[in-house]
């Protein structure tokens, strides 16, 4: 299992719902590929905050989606 998330959501507090997976020890081991404009450096740090596996821009996502599943799916 791996999550994707949209920190630009406007739907929900898309960094409080990455922390709640992470603070619960049956989630914890989810891995997390957060995501947000470029720019939108304030959203990228609440997701590091949060505990994404990863926080990159947007058009990261978009180019190196196979790189940065490899990375967020290597086992610790």
């Amino acid at each position: 299992m791996l999550v994707l998330a949209d920190l630009s959501s406007s739907r929900t507090d898309v960094g409080a719902a990455i922390a709640r997976l992470k603070q619960d020890p049956a989630t914890a081991h989810i891995p997390v590929i957060a995501f947000a404009d470029e720019g939108a450096d304030a959203l990228q740090s609440a997701g590091r905050r949060a505990g994404a596996t990863l926080v990159v821009t947007d058009s990261a996502v978009l180019s190196h989606l196979p790189q940065l599943l490899e990375q967020a799916l290597q086992v610790e």
